[in-house]
């Protein structure tokens, strides 16, 4: 029951614990406070595969469905804040862009989750312009 009042003090912390109590791993939850980091997709006519451009992180990717495309650009944006982490990198560049993280300073990278609000905008779909996440 210790367990529980601790995550329930500090909501940035998660606590998984392992069945029949062998281990603890603890995970840290980054929240970056910015407005939605947008993502413009759009089908190449040669390929008939999507690629989605993130001009804020200087990001593009490639999928061959707007869904997996969907899944990868988490993937990404995790693995980018988290390389900026490790480098020690990661304040000074959300501050160039105006943006905050929550808590405002981290140590160390082992165990940390990202959430961050993006929003994809897919070109030419009229029926469902837009997909959002976070």
């Amino acid at each position: 029951m210790q367990w529980a009042n601790a995550v329930a003090e500090n909501a940035m912390n998660f606590a998984t614990i392992a069945l029949e109590g062998r281990s603890t791993v603890t995970k840290m939850a980054i929240k970056i406070r910015a407005d939605n980091i947008l993502w413009e997709a759009k089908q190449s006519s040669a390929s008939k595969r999507w690629i989605a451009v993130c001009d804020s992180l200087n990001l593009v990717l490639e999928a061959d469905s707007t869904d997996e495309l969907h899944s990868l650009i988490g993937e990404a944006m995790h693995l980018l804040l988290l390389d900026l982490l490790e480098d020690n990198e990661l304040d000074a560049f959300l501050r160039e862009r105006g943006w905050q993280s929550v808590p405002d300073s981290v140590q160390q990278a082992d165990g940390v989750e990202f959430d961050v609000p993006w929003q994809l905008l897919v070109a030419g779909n009229t029926r469902d312009s837009k997909y959002e996440a976070h």
